[in-house]
């Protein structure tokens, strides 16, 4: 059995690590055992699925629509790589030229 210690992190009494190197939009599952010194334990019942995946591309085209003094109205394509899971959601940045925009 090959067994990689990647660092632990203790939250609440619950010890997390990392599994690294996983294949972008690849579903894995995951069991744990324990060793106390003497044996390996049995294998726990597997988690939930997890999707590895990445941040996505940034969107592309944006441009604008509309606008009045009120309101804009903006369109995009949408990334070209979406990370390895579905888009769910966009914020829009607005900056006006001066640096300190804000996300809507």
């Amino acid at each position: 059995m090959d067994i990689t210690n990647t660092g632990t992190l203790d939250v609440q009494r619950r010890t997390f690590q990392t599994a690294p190197n996983k294949a972008t939009g690849t579903k894995y599952q995951y069991k744990v055992l324990a060793f106390n010194g003497v044996a390996w334990g049995a294998l726990s019942p597997p988690s939930s699925i997890f999707v590895a995946a990445v941040p996505p591309t940034a969107p592309l085209n944006v441009l604008k629509i509309a606008s009045t003094t009120n309101s804009a109205t903006v369109g995009w394509s949408v990334p070209s790589n979406n990370g390895g899971t579905p888009i769910v959601g966009y914020l829009i940045y607005s900056d006006g030229g001066s640096g300190n925009g804000t996300y809507t």
